[in-house]
């Protein structure tokens, strides 16, 4: 592992929990992402929850060794994740998880229509859900990413968290459901639970600025700007102050010093060579220094 000061040097455990408490009110990046993973995680083991008894039960009859073999096809949803992490890197995080989510509801429509009928669809719609799970939960990651370099893991945390708060009522609400109505309805509420993570979606747009709550200052734009993105690469922001005259540093950096004195290209040899008499900053971040 590489030498890399902590971000938030002197911050005790309870400062850290209370940090967290702050985001999870006043950052709206956040909220509208937990709202959303919080309907989608719903929905998503009231299917698996649901699914069991639907199989069980007639025309199917399956055992319950059949009935749990059907978990493998998420195996399926999570092989994709990479092809998603491209589509990621040019297209807009808010966008693809539109887009995952007005698909979700097309296989839920399925669902509702034929899944207590036919085994085919209830296949599809496995493999369906899976797969777009997987996108949606990447999209969401990065959009809550994006809002702080340095609190990435509290935000993180906090998305997770909301996972499980879904995931309980999803099993809860749909075993009540289906219970008392039937598969049809509880597929149904599904539904709604999408219409609910679409509206939540449309009130704040894909470029809005850290505070901004609701509209879409920043415009629509739906692909990155590849170019730009790669530009920003090389301006990476200086994030690690280090003062060469208290500091000792690796044996990495200090090759990485000796070739940037000697003038070799490179922004992060540039910068190890400056001079030593003052703090300097060190980009530790989309650098790798050979020696």
């Amino acid at each position: 592992m590489p030498d890399y000061p902590a971000k938030n040097d002197g911050m005790s455990y309870l400062g850290i929990l209370w940090s967290m408490v702050k985001l999870a009110v006043t950052e709206p990046a956040l909220i509208q992402a937990s709202f959303i993973t919080l309907a989608s995680n719903a929905c998503w083991t009231s299917f698996w929850v649901t699914l069991t008894f639907i199989l069980g039960d007639a025309p199917y009859n399956y055992s319950t060794l059949v009935i749990g073999l059907f978990g493998l096809l998420g195996l399926f949803g999570a092989s994709v994740g990479p092809f998603f992490g491209r589509l990621l890197d040019r297209m807009t995080p808010w966008y693809v998880a539109l887009l995952a989510t007005v698909l979700t509801a097309g296989f839920w429509a399925i669902q509702a229509g034929a899944g207590g009928l036919n085994i085919g669809a209830v296949i599809v719609v496995c493999l369906g859900l899976d797969i777009l799970d997987c996108m949606q939960q990447i999209a969401l990651s990065m959009f809550i990413l994006e809002i702080s370099e340095t609190e990435r893991s509290r935000l993180n945390a906090l998305l997770i968290l909301w996972n499980f708060v879904g995931q309980v009522m999803g099993t809860a609400v749909g075993t009540k459901v289906y219970v008392s109505y039937g598969w049809r309805a509880a597929a149904l509420v599904s539904i709604a639970w999408i219409a609910f993570e679409i509206a939540i979606l449309l009130i704040r747009g894909p470029h809005c600025s850290r505070k901004t709550w609701f509209g879409y200052e920043g415009g629509i734009q739906m692909w990155r700007d590849l170019g730009e993105e790669s530009g920003k690469e090389n301006d990476v922001p200086l994030e690690v102050a280090v003062n060469w005259k208290t500091t000792s540093l690796t044996p990495e950096c200090e090759a990485g010093a000796a070739l940037g004195e000697k003038g070799v290209e490179g922004r992060t040899g540039e910068r190890l060579g400056e001079t030593r008499d003052r703090e300097v900053l060190l980009v530790l971040q989309h650098t790798f220094i050979e020696v």
